[in-house]
């Protein structure tokens, strides 16, 4: 989905926005094996990003040659774009004395925009848009997953900075990412003792999941690949740093993405060595999760409970039919956030069909509340009635 970035709009005398004196930019991924952004007023495209990794999956399509590494048709930028950008008011004085004219705008001061590719790739990008005509690449992280589909017989690894390997906690942790699908999510915690901004990603997409009756555990004698396979690919989450909060002069807040952009704060899975909590800490921390086993395809819900600009919960699903929820505790009096549990809140993996694989969850859930009365049965089939805050959970799952 094309996302729209308004980068000035005029205001009038009486405040309100002037739509004629509008200034837009459309950013969308393409088959092409690139990220445009086009002036919406011209449709005239200002700037194209290739990721590192199309260029090594899809060599032959970029030089015009039409196929990918293998020979098949080439994927793209195939995957959902976030984009986001903060504000502040400008005025432009012209003239002076009698003939002065002011006026006045509504500026994006910053713009950013995160994404993966899909089928395209097996990495996530954060990019600073924040000026149309000189881009800069805030993070870039994954795995060469996607490059081992394509016949790479390099040791399965973590990619961080364009640099593959093994050799760090960061890129043991991004080793385990499957194909980039889900659309990152934007919010905030306390790492050293600073207010910072972090993507959440999705652990992506293990392409055992091609077919419909796929489980783990299960012998395919015909695919050597997903047989037998007891933890798919992708069944991670990554809370990744963008930048550090900082204030201007004028008193308003900015990113500043050359703080320990692409830092991997946090991670989850069901296959290293830890607890379910984590220690306080600016170093990455760890969560074990052991029935964490299917891939997370869908986006990160936040959640800010008590309104302090701090994410405090983030709810996520997978391609086994399980709902999960982390609780991030930012205490006031504490430098460095951390993860009290991760815990699974929804569980319908037992609802499927001889033969059938557990339903999978592709769409990131919706979570509301309800403050008040309601009756419920308990697991004796005792039926009752109570009062306080109860948590609804709408999913959508395809069997």
């Amino acid at each position: 989905i094309p996302q729209l970035i308004t980068k000035k709009v005029a205001v009038d005398a009486a405040g309100r926005f002037d739509v004629s004196q509008r200034t837009d930019y459309l950013l969308y991924g393409s088959m092409d094996g690139a990220l445009h952004m086009l002036d919406d007023s011209t449709g005239k495209e200002v700037f194209t990003f290739i990721p590192k990794q199309i260029l090594d999956l899809q060599p032959d399509a970029i030089r015009s040659k039409g196929s990918a590494k293998d020979g098949s048709y080439p994927y793209g930028v195939d995957g959902p774009w976030l984009t986001y950008a903060s504000y502040t008011n400008k005025s432009t004085t012209t003239g002076t004395g009698a003939t002065a004219t002011t006026v006045n705008t509504y500026e994006a001061d910053q713009s950013f925009a995160l994404g993966g590719l899909r089928m395209g790739g097996s990495t996530y990008y954060a990019l600073d848009v924040s000026s149309v005509t000189s881009p800069k690449i805030i993070y870039g992280v994954g795995s060469n997953y996607a490059n081992r589909l394509m016949g790479d017989t390099a040791a399965l690894s973590g990619i961080k900075g364009n640099v593959t390997g093994n050799a760090s906690a960061e890129q043991k942790a991004f080793a385990n990412m499957g194909q980039s699908w889900g659309k990152p999510a934007l919010g905030y915690v306390k790492s050293g003792g600073k207010r910072v901004m972090v993507s959440f990603l999705p652990g992506g997409y293990d392409t055992c999941y091609e077919d419909s009756t796929f489980k783990l555990n299960t012998n395919y004698p015909n695919n050597t690949r997903c047989s037998n396979k007891s933890t798919a690919q992708g069944s991670s989450v990554y809370m990744v740093q963008v930048g550090e909060v900082q204030t201007k002069s004028n008193n308003e807040e900015e990113i500043n993405v050359s703080r320990d952009n692409g830092k991997l704060l946090w991670w989850a899975n069901s296959e290293g060595t830890g607890s379910n909590s984590t220690s306080r800490s600016s170093s990455l921390q760890y969560s074990k999760a052991g029935d964490m086993k299917h891939s997370v395809v869908t986006q990160v819900r936040t959640l800010d409970r008590n309104y302090d600009g701090l994410v405090d919960h983030i709810y996520y699903a997978d391609l086994g039919g399980q709902v999960w929820r982390a609780d991030i505790n930012n205490d006031a009096d504490t430098d460095n956030f951390k993860v009290d549990r991760v815990v699974k809140i929804l569980d319908v993996s037992d609802q499927s069909g001889v033969g059938d694989a557990p339903p999978r969850i592709y769409e990131r859930p919706l979570i509301t509340f309800y403050n008040g009365k309601y009756a419920y049965k308990d697991a004796a089939n005792e039926s009752g009635n109570a009062s306080g805050v109860q948590l609804v959970l709408e999913i959508v799952a395809i069997q």
